[in-house]
C-alpha cells in the first residue's frame, strides 16, 4: 500500500479578491494541503496581506505574474 503524496495547491490570477470572503485558507485546511503554488497576479494590497498570512506554515513556491511584475516596475496594467 502506498503512502499519501503530496498534496499541492495552485492560487493565481485573484485580482484584488478578498481571500477570506472566499474561504481559502478553510479549503486549504479541509484539503490537508502541503504546498502552495502561486502563480500570482492579486493585485490589491489587502489580497496581498492576506495571502502572505495565508502561506504561513505551508511551503510554497512563488511565481509573479505580469500584474506583480508591472507593481513592482512602478508600470500600469489593464486587463481586459
Amino acid at each position: 500500500m502506498k503512502g499519501k503524496g503530496m498534496i499541492n495547491a495552485i492560487m493565481s490570477d485573484y485580482h484584488g479578491a478578498d481571500l477570506e470572503e472566499l474561504e481559502v485558507g478553510a479549503f486549504l485546511e479541509e484539503m490537508s494541503v502541503d504546498a502552495i503554488i502561486s502563480l500570482g497576479d492579486f493585485d490589491w494590497v489587502s489580497t496581498i496581506r492576506q495571502y502572505l498570512a495565508l502561506r504561513k506554515g505551508y511551503m510554497t513556491i512563488e511565481v509573479p505574474g505580469n500584474h506583480d511584475i508591472a507593481h513592482l516596475m512602478g508600470q500600469e496594467i489593464f486587463s481586459g
